[in-house]
């Protein structure tokens, strides 16, 4: 399972981090930004991309008490901030996905 998300994590980093496309817009625009035209389609988008990783973090063997969908739009929303703060000088979107994950797989806190 773990394998998995960070495929999926790659992807997603790799996927918003392609400057020939308009996905960052789903990821840093919140939806009361978007034209009434076309807002609820880009919701409905979201929403379906969102349930990739509802299945993917329930498969995930997570310690107790973990809140499955806070981790979720952690996840998501870690990745998706790299598009402000990413140089290609010095990550590749595989890199900063893989860290994103390390870091939230093992936590922080030496003493736990």
């Amino acid at each position: 399972p773990w394998q998995r998300m960070e495929t999926a994590c790659i992807a997603h980093t790799t996927g918003l981090l392609d400057w020939r496309r308009a996905n960052q817009a789903l990821f840093v625009m919140p939806p009361w930004h978007y034209p009434e035209s076309i807002k609820a389609r880009v919701i409905a988008l979201r929403d379906e991309y969102e349930k990739i990783f509802v299945g993917l973090i329930d498969d995930l063997p997570l310690r107790k008490g973990i809140d499955r969908r806070y981790l979720r739009l952690t996840v998501i929303g870690a990745l998706s901030w790299s598009l402000f703060w990413f140089k290609k000088e010095r990550d590749t979107p595989a890199s900063v996905a893989k860290q994103i994950l390390s870091i939230l797989r093992g936590g922080i806190d030496a003493a736990v």
